[in-house]
């Protein structure tokens, strides 16, 4: 696993700049909000993604158990407007 990025502010900014140019392919100069925004959540991401594998590194090492849910709500799947829709008089 390569080595874990730096969480710290001048790591973070270095990753945020790192993926701007390489990801987002914009710099300083280009660069719109959005653009922005992309690098920030690649960088977040990749921090997420690191700590992810090391928790599910360290399940597997310790042989885990796991529970899996599975629920068969439908109502749960069935949308339904906020407020009810009124139906049309009978004549």
């Amino acid at each position: 696993m390569p080595p874990a990025g730096r969480t710290d502010a001048a790591g973070v900014v270095e990753s945020v700049a790192r993926r701007m140019m390489y990801d987002v392919a914009k710099d300083q100069h280009t660069a719109s909000g959005f653009d922005l925004y992309r690098g920030v959540t690649y960088a977040v991401r990749d921090r997420l993604m690191e700590r992810w594998f090391r928790t599910q590194s360290a399940y597997y090492v310790a042989d885990t158990k796991r529970v899996y849910y599975l629920s068969s709500c439908t109502t749960c799947l069935t949308w339904a407007p906020a407020t009810p829709t009124p139906r049309p008089s009978a004549l």
